[in-house]
């Protein structure tokens, strides 16, 4: 049964908050004016904000989210985004979804824009990033999320580096030669640090007192 977005908050926040000195942190839920549905779950201290992202956004809604927290720390923007890692609407596979075969474009040639560079294995680690995650991408933000307890996975906080797949089109759409095209829609991650400490007071930049880097591939096909 999915979980609904009052017990992803929970999930979040406790996990969250052990890793927080919690005598100067407490969780809130808000909902703005003007955005009568959209109720956000946020952490809040003296110095910034951690927000909760557990549910999906349009991008009207997520961007006027931004601007709330940059409001509340108008001098440091010292606030950080933290997204629910359910595979639905965040860290959503790319490789293993009914309404995309990347093996299959990784196949074609021709004119169509193809991935036949890629093995199989780096297509494991495909994603197509949902709006926030492309725009904390594209603000050069580190994209960090939370992690629940599943049968094969602990219960974690992580931050993931991405970088677009590249299409390697034979012959180009002007007709001179081949092309090359950063997807916009498809990404691939590269690194993933754990989070095992501690959360930083500067938040800009999600940190802890002890990360570790799980995984570095660096394979990009040039």
């Amino acid at each position: 049964m999915a979980k609904g977005t009052e017990e992803k908050t929970k999930e979040m926040s406790r996990f969250i908050l052990s890793k927080l000195d919690q005598d100067s942190y407490s969780l809130h839920h808000k909902v703005f004016p003007g955005f009568p549905e959209m109720g956000t779950d946020y952490i809040k201290s003296d110095s910034g904000l951690i927000l909760l992202i557990n549910s999906s956004y349009t991008e009207r809604e997520f961007e006027f989210l931004i601007e709330q927290a940059k409001k509340q720390n108008p001098k440091t923007h010292n606030f950080a985004f933290i997204f629910y890692k359910d595979g639905k609407n965040y860290f959503r596979s790319a490789a293993f979804t009914d309404q995309t075969d990347l093996e299959s474009i990784r196949r074609k040639t021709g004119k169509t824009g193809t991935l036949r560079k890629y093995s199989l294995e780096d297509l494991k680690r495909a994603i197509t990033l949902a709006m926030p995650e492309r725009r904390m991408l594209n603000a050069g933000v580190r994209i960090s999320y939370y992690q629940p307890e599943t049968e094969r996975l602990e219960e974690n906080l992580l931050t993931y580096f991405f970088t677009p797949l590249i299409f390697d089109r034979e012959y180009s759409r002007t007709g001179f030669g081949p092309e090359i095209e950063p997807s916009s829609r498809y990404y691939q991650w590269f690194k993933r640090l754990e989070h095992r400490g501690n959360i930083l007071p500067d938040l800009r930049m999600l940190r802890t007192d002890n990360d570790v880097v799980r995984d570095d591939y660096h394979n990009t096909p040039q």
